[in-house]
């Protein structure tokens, strides 16, 4: 490979590149070189001997990287909608209960004019 192959961002820039703070990225300050997404094997995967570990495959590089980078993915994406819907749509009436009170008011209603009873009992009140 030539020194003008070597880009921030290409694939073989990890794992080849001999200089690389000469063309560095945004996250080499922290991370180094480990932050670039690795090789598959059939794309010329080198294990690289100090590479991010993200808790899933530990034999694989490249299959740790994407079954990380998938579950995160579908988690946060899953979770975000069902909380914006739940929040927007599903939500319980709390802590105030204002619109509880109101369905169970057209409940009582309902149940008293079924029973042919007044709407408001005369023994609520004492006279």
């Amino acid at each position: 490979l030539t020194e003008a192959s070597f880009r921030p961002g290409s694939d073989s820039y990890a794992y080849d590149n001999p200089w690389p703070k000469l063309n560095g990225g945004r996250f080499d300050w922290l991370f180094g070189d480990g932050w670039r997404r690795p090789l598959a094997k059939d794309q010329g995967a080198k294990m690289r001997r100090e590479w991010i570990w993200f808790g899933r495959v530990s034999h694989d590089e490249h299959k740790d990287w994407l079954k990380f980078h998938q579950t995160t993915f579908l988690l946060f994406t899953v979770l975000t909608t069902w909380v914006t819907c739940w929040i927007m749509f599903a939500r319980p009436d709390w802590p105030m209960g204002r619109e509880w009170a109101l369905r169970e008011a057209h409940l009582e209603i309902a149940r008293r004019e079924k029973a042919g009873l007044p709407l408001i009992s005369p023994d609520l009140i004492p006279r």
